[in-house]
């Protein structure tokens, strides 16, 4: 395909899943429902995989542009942008339900307890996010920082409600797959993924960092677009 057609951009979004995110997911699901806390058994487990995943993604990163080279493109040719992943889950404050209200799994989708949810969103994803980064500083290739862009339309977020439920408009809805157990929105694997909207919003980034200079950037709603997935905005990330 490289030798056949102009490549302007590579997107790459990985890691999550070589550091078992989905695992991470379950097993913490699993806990709510006995009413026990996986934060703290994770962390560490997380803390000692991320450096062998680094090794991985800087791997790939590398295979990609030996593959390009060998497809006649120079390393300036094109643009590889390497994506941190958004959090799927909002802070233990901002879900709709209490945790102990059985419905934040049988109705909502994320039978998550507050202070995991914490975890996940405060600490995990962005220790993938600033792995992804690292790895992109050393590779010298582009960033585009995730991790906000789907605020306030994570999973069970206050003030959401699940797509369906209310009308077309994104604006009111979640922007990711709750955790559906018996396949209503799809196969359990694309539950917590970015839905149609969320996918809108990563596209309207990505373009963004295409249509720019290249570089390291964190992606956000923008303020003026009030909710609309396709109205985003870029900043240099720090």
């Amino acid at each position: 395909m490289a030798r056949t057609s102009r490549v302007r951009l590579i997107a790459l979004s990985i890691g999550g899943n070589d550091l078992g995110f989905g695992r991470i997911i379950g097993d913490c699901a699993y806990d709510w429902y006995f009413k026990r806390l996986c934060w703290k058994k994770q962390a560490p487990v997380v803390e000692h995989q991320l450096p062998g995943v680094k090794v991985k993604v800087t791997a790939v990163v590398d295979d990609i542009r030996a593959t390009m080279r060998a497809a006649g493109y120079a390393d300036g040719d094109y643009r590889l942008v390497l994506q941190s992943y958004p959090s799927p889950i909002p802070g233990g404050e901002s879900f709709r339900l209490d945790q102990n209200d059985s419905d934040r799994m049988f109705k909502d989708g994320c039978p998550f307890n507050d202070r995991d949810a914490d975890w996940a969103a405060y600490t995990l994803v962005p220790r993938i996010g600033d792995m992804v980064k690292a790895v992109a500083g050393a590779r010298g290739t582009d960033y585009l920082d995730l991790r906000d862009a789907l605020a306030g339309h994570e999973v069970c977020a206050l003030g959401t409600e699940q797509v369906g439920q209310g009308g077309p408009d994104p604006r009111e809805h979640e922007w990711f797959r709750f955790l559906d157990h018996v396949n209503t929105q799809g196969t359990l694997d694309e539950s917590m993924h970015p839905n149609a909207h969320g996918q809108r919003a990563m596209a309207a980034c990505l373009g963004l960092v295409g249509a720019a200079a290249p570089g390291r950037y964190a992606c956000t709603q923008d303020w003026f677009g009030d909710g609309d997935p396709s109205m985003m905005r870029i900043r240099p990330a720090g």
